[in-house]
């Protein structure tokens, strides 16, 4: 008999903390589970320890690979499980014992999904709970006219974590390997349109880690792909826009999303590389009829997206390097 659960667990030098999540899997009060756990080259002993699990808990199984990011670990592990739904863990988390048990319940009577709240914990112990934005039962259609706000607010349809989804809903869909921030909301975004009603808890079942490096620290800004992150916003309204219950609301908070994403695309781009980034954005603009004429910005950014309107593309760049020569100097004096 297949399991009901797979639980996907990707392991990158984690040996300081993976026993924890491998212990809170095993206790957990529902029992019928497959674990897949995927060691992404750990060079650390990450790798021996997860084994070690796997020949004491037959339901605990490792596969080792070279090093390929944990997008490409949970592919590996989405292609091999078995389970008719799916969760992800991350191994410097930790789980409540009826984390699997609650969740499956609320998706038994056929739900697609079920997410709970998440406690967080800082490095300095400090812990907060993001709490789910409803409660029970609701359609997708439901959650439409206030997704975008939901998201913007609580970033909750995007967390991978703290949710079990039913392996049909998935279908085909696999995480981007080239995207290394907002990976989780461009792979739920590939699945939702496959949704017909999600279930919210209150309980915060997952105990999430800020205190980690690695895959939980923010990227310097200039090495940020911004063109990807627009493109994953530009996804996102599209989405929404094939409901009819799609809201003004959700279409004012997208435009003033991409608008803020399309000015950190020229702010930060390399100056060699401004004219294609331009060419990139203005194809963007014109299959989705965008426009920045109404702007409710200033400084700096009104001055830039005007002149981006404008097709202005040497005076962007003058400026750009104005800027960023001044921003040199002004640290290299040590203010």
């Amino acid at each position: 008999m297949s399991a009901a659960i797979s639980i996907i667990l990707p392991v990158y030098n984690e040996e300081n903390c993976v026993s924890n999540m491998l212990d809170d899997i095993r206790c957990q009060t529902f029992r019928n589970f497959e674990c897949l756990v995927v060691d992404d080259g750990s060079s650390d002993s990450s790798g021996e320890i997860c084994d070690r699990y796997a020949q004491s808990d037959p339901r605990i199984r490792v596969i080792h690979i070279p090093n390929g990011g944990v997008s490409h670990a949970r592919n590996i592990a989405l292609d091999a499980a078995e389970g008719d739904y799916i969760t992800f863990v991350d191994a410097d988390d930790r789980l409540a014992e009826n984390y699997l048990e609650v969740l499956y319940q609320n998706v038994s009577d056929g739900a697609d999904m079920a997410v709970c709240s998440l406690q967080a914990i800082s490095s300095n112990g400090t812990s907060s709970v993001i709490e789910a934005p409803f409660f029970g039962r609701h359609r997708m259609r439901e959650l439409i006219p206030t997704f975008a706000r939901t998201q913007k607010e609580t970033g909750i349809f995007g967390y991978c974590c703290g949710k079990l989804v039913s392996a049909k809903c998935m279908r085909d869909n696999r995480f981007q390997k080239d995207i290394k921030l907002a990976e989780d909301l461009d792979f739920y975004l590939r699945i939702y349109p496959n949704m017909e009603s999600i279930v919210f808890i209150r309980q915060p079942l997952y105990i999430y880690s800020l205190g980690g490096v690695g895959e939980h620290s923010l990227p310097d800004d200039y090495a940020v792909d911004y063109l990807t992150q627009l493109k994953i916003r530009i996804r996102m309204w599209d989405f929404l826009k094939q409901y009819r219950e799609n809201s003004e609301d959700n279409d004012r908070i997208m435009k003033e999303t991409i608008q803020s994403y399309t000015y950190f695309c020229l702010f930060y781009c390399p100056l060699n590389q401004l004219r294609q980034m331009t060419d990139e954005l203005y194809e963007i603009q014109r299959n989705h009829q965008l426009t920045f004429r109404d702007m409710k910005v200033s400084g700096m950014k009104k001055y830039i997206l005007r002149m981006f309107e404008r097709h202005q593309v040497k005076w962007i760049r003058c400026t750009l390097q104005a800027y960023r020569s001044v921003r040199k100097f002004v640290r290299g004096n040590g203010r």
